[in-house]
């Protein structure tokens, strides 16, 4: 409210407060006028100017202003315990009162609160609020009931009028009988646009219309429109032509009542009708005698002469005469999901388009799914499978699960039997076996116990405590083998462990037929010879004489020629010779000795020093291994230091070196004036992958 201002003329106003001849003046410029109690005598008496009767008495301080049935003329009113925003109401006896939380009133954006004093958005116009533990509701009731009569609740397009371009939401009067509106009738309720287009529908995703008659209940759904499409809940019936996929409803069965040729059209029926009625087109066999009800047959296989009340309905077996309810229904239709369940079993289905065939306590919570029977399974994926057995889980989606205690929890995962089994990958698949798991996408264990397939692509046959977890690999049996993450490792053993990717790992091979590698085929290798005597087969390694050999002696280690006669020491030859004596042996060559008491080997010149047991000095002069063993010397002038060590006095590669530690001496240290990069030298890790490059400088300081 805006503050009052008298009304003045051009002379100062008096106003009387106390005695009739005491005054407060006001001047002209409209001062304002406080005052605890103000009485008006008359009308008259607050017109303002000066002199007599142009006052109002004071008559006793308080804290009202009592006009009496007078009126107060003013400019402004200031009303100093009101709240900015509040809407003024009048109370008990006339009090003029406030509630700024309850009625308010936005002067700045043109809204009014009910029941708050705060807005959602500029554009809310009215903004309601209540609190209440049932509904809060706006309510429009229209207390007249006559032909026209409604309640209604309107909203107006910015072209719109009274009678264009709204929308209406309304409930008809309990006589309505309006014939310019004719598809609403009494206490009917609607909704319509006039002048555009009617939208309704959900505007999330997954989010389902609804359509429900009779009630309010979930069975009272008798069509769902989803994202999928529309699924009506009963009988669709059409007064002209449906068009669905694949023709429309002028090719369906026709009820015809003199019989033609057309009578192929009927379902199942082969023979003519003489006389039928218009229900024919229901039927599915044929009767010789019937009545009004043989158009509610369903699947009937007789002809029935006389027929009762229960013939039309479902459920129940022909009986003699009679027709009597079957004694047991093994399944329940649940029309409010299009599911089945057993009636017996205490089984659950929430699933939409779901079956339980069978077994107890068996539990779908997701749609497409099927759980053939066993006891206390799971399907709660969607087009997920659980074929019998006891606590599987198929929880993911297009999941499948057989066995006991098993579960697939993703996209595609399969287990199709054995013992608490796990697929948690995608697309992978368990035979069986029992508490194996396949953890990877697209990864496979067939059998076995307590196997791990935790890479993708990976596969294990069987065995037990086996794992797979490089990418692509693949483990064919034994046991406690594992790939240790290396990717395309391949292991045929038991105890095994990949150390680099692209290897096959196992623990000995044989083979029957030729072996190929890199350089060519195992036909190469030092073999048997072809033409020999019974004595060839104790030829490895042997020191027995052999007195009559072919020409294929040319083809033993280190033979050039074909030998005539050889003695017993013949074994150790390193060359050939085509014509040797008994004395031979003292003469043939061997340029190392071996050391039987520390299976040691050393060149037979040189003063070559070999202690270390399993050593060996290839050549050279003055080595040593200094007791040290599995030490391998190459060079001259050579001494171990630490056992396990190969020494040489240069080293030159023509491929890959591999190493896992390399040790240099003499190296220098450059701390100043390297110049000039000639070369570099490439690392790598155990698993082949390059860690960077070492430089090689044409000059240090």
């Amino acid at each position: 409210m805006a503050l009052l201002t008298p009304v003045v003329s051009s002379a100062p106003p008096n106003f009387g407060i106390g005695a009739s001849n005491s005054y407060v003046q006001v001047d002209g410029a409209g001062r304002t006028l406080y005052a605890e109690a103000i009485y008006v005598v008359n009308a008259s008496d607050i017109s303002g100017g000066g002199g007599g009767g142009n006052y109002v008495p004071y008559t006793g301080a308080n804290s009202s202003v009592d006009l009496g049935t007078n009126n107060l003329s003013a400019q402004s009113l200031t009303l100093y315990s009101a709240t900015s925003g509040s809407v003024l109401f009048a109370g008990a006896s006339g009090t003029v009162l406030q509630d700024n939380n309850g009625l308010f009133f936005d002067n700045i954006n043109n809204q009014l609160g009910v029941g708050t004093n705060s807005f959602l958005s500029s554009g809310n116009v009215i903004n309601a609020y209540g609190s209440n533990t049932a509904t809060i509701q706006i309510n429009t009731q229209n207390a007249l009931s006559g032909n026209s009569s409604s309640s209604d609740l309107i909203a107006t397009a910015d072209t719109g009028t009274n009678i264009t371009n709204y929308i209406d939401v309304g409930i008809n009067s309990s006589t309505y009988n309006d014939t310019g509106y004719t598809v609403g009738g009494v206490l009917g309720g609607y909704v319509y646009n006039l002048g555009g287009d009617l939208s309704v529908g959900t505007g999330t995703s997954s989010k389902v219309l609804n359509l429900h008659t009779g009630g309010t209940l979930l069975s009272n759904i008798r069509a769902t429109i989803s994202d999928t499409g529309l699924t009506v809940n009963g009988v669709i019936s059409s007064n002209s032509i449906v068009t669905a996929f694949g023709g429309n409803s002028n090719g369906w069965n026709i009820a015809y009542t003199t019989l033609t040729s057309n009578r192929a059209s009927w379902i199942g029926g082969n023979s003519a009708f003489v006389t039928v009625s218009a229900l024919s087109a229901n039927w599915n066999n044929t009767q010789t005698t019937l009545n009004t009800n043989s158009a509610s047959w369903i699947g009937g296989n007789s002809a029935f002469t006389y027929v009762n009340a229960n013939s039309a309905t479902d459920n129940y077996t022909y009986n003699s005469a009679n027709f009597v309810k079957l004694s047991s229904e093994p399944f329940t239709l649940l029309n409010d999901i299009t599911s089945i369940n057993p009636i017996n079993g205490s089984n659950t289905v929430t699933g939409k388009y779901s079956v339980i065939s069978g077994g107890i306590y068996n539990n779908i919570s997701c749609s497409f799914s099927n759980i053939a029977g066993g006891c206390c399974n799971t399907a709660s994926g969607c087009y997920s499978q659980v074929g019998g057995g006891k606590k599987n889980t198929a929880s993911g989606n297009y999941s499948t699960v057989n066995g006991a205690y098993n579960t697939a929890t993703k996209f595609g995962s399969n287990i199709a039997g054995g013992y608490g089994n796990i697929v948690t990958g995608c697309y992978s698949i368990i035979a069986g076996g029992k508490c194996n798991t396949a953890s990877g996408n697209y990864s496979t264990t067939s059998g076995g116990c307590r196997n791990t397939a935790s890479g993708n692509y990976t596969n294990i046959t069987g065995g037990n405590l086996n794992i797979a977890s490089g990418q692509s690999s693949f483990i064919a049996s034994g046991s406690g083998n594992d790939t240790k993450g290396y990717a395309n490792t391949f292991i045929l053993g038991s105890l095994l462990s990949a150390s680099q990717i692209n290897y096959t790992y196992v623990n000995n091979l044989s083979s029957q037929g030729l072996v190929y590698d890199a350089n060519g085929v195992s036909s190469d290798w030092n073999n048997t010879q072809t033409t020999v005597n019974t004595n060839s087969a104790s030829w490895i390694g042997g020191n027995i004489a052999y007195t009559t050999l072919t020409s294929n002696s040319a083809s033993w280690i280190g033979g050039k020629s074909a030998f005539v006669t050889v003695s017993a020491l013949s074994a150790n030859w390193n060359a050939a010779y085509t014509t040797l004596t008994s004395n031979s042996a003292s003469t043939w060559f061997s340029p190392y000795t071996f050391n039987s008491s520390t299976s040691s080997i050393n060149p037979i010149s040189g003063a070559n020093i070999t202690t270390g047991i399993y050593s060996f000095i290839a050549a050279g002069s003055a080595n040593d291994t200094k007791g040290f063993r599995n030490t391998f010397i190459l060079g001259s002038n050579l001494s171990s230091a630490q056992v396990n060590y190969t020494y040489v006095n240069n080293i030159s590669s023509q491929g890959v070196g591999s190493f896992n530690q390399l040790n240099i001496g003499n190296a220098v240290v450059a701390s100043s004036g390297v110049s000039g990069i000639a070369n570099k030298i490439q690392v790598f890790n155990s698993s082949g992958v390059s860690l960077g490059y070492i430089p090689i400088y044409t000059t240090i300081a």
